[in-house]
């Protein structure tokens, strides 16, 4: 599977660009972005320790979407000048992030 597509490439500058505006902006936006990135990492991991494939799933879309809008929350509140990047870095990493990369491979 090669990892560095179009897409993939276009979806990392686009990121990358949102997280320097939003760094410029405010500088508390480094923290939210990279705190949201490692509690979405951490959910996936813990997640991919669940067996079943229906409760994995379901787990890492009720979490990433619940931490979603509890940060968004935190953030309209506390740095109302970063929400629109906050939300746009938000989701677009919850649609980059692949959660089966966390998942075992099954061989057959």
């Amino acid at each position: 599977m090669n990892i560095l597509n179009q897409k993939n490439i276009f979806l990392f500058v686009l990121n990358l660009a949102i997280f320097v505006v939003g760094t410029l902006k405010n500088p508390l936006f480094l923290a939210f972005s990279l705190g949201y990135m490692a509690i979405l990492i951490l959910l996936y991991f813990f997640g991919s320790k669940i067996q079943n494939t229906a409760m994995n799933m379901g787990y890492i879309w009720i979490s990433k979407w619940s931490c979603f809008v509890i940060f968004l929350a935190a953030i309209g509140i506390n740095t109302p000048t970063i929400f629109l990047e906050s939300m746009f870095i938000f989701i677009l990493f919850n649609l980059a992030i692949n959660p089966a990369f966390f998942m075992k491979k099954e061989v057959v």
